[in-house]
């Protein structure tokens, strides 16, 4: 079930909730460089780079 978005300039994404009740969060990073992506679930927070052009995908 998709359960968030938004859409920060060159930063599309999505979040779902999965049926063992996880997020999973799928990230594009469409800007030339690389980027320091903050993800925040309940409580659970992680930072990562995301290099340019690629899509990252999480399991919170």
């Amino acid at each position: 079930m998709r359960i968030a978005s938004n859409t920060p300039v060159n930063l599309p994404n999505v979040a779902f909730r999965t049926s063992d009740a996880k997020t999973a969060v799928i990230i594009q990073d469409k800007a030339e460089m690389e980027r320091l992506v903050n993800v925040k679930s309940g409580e659970i927070q992680t930072f990562f780079n995301l290099p340019a052009g690629a899509v990252g995908t999480l399991i919170l």
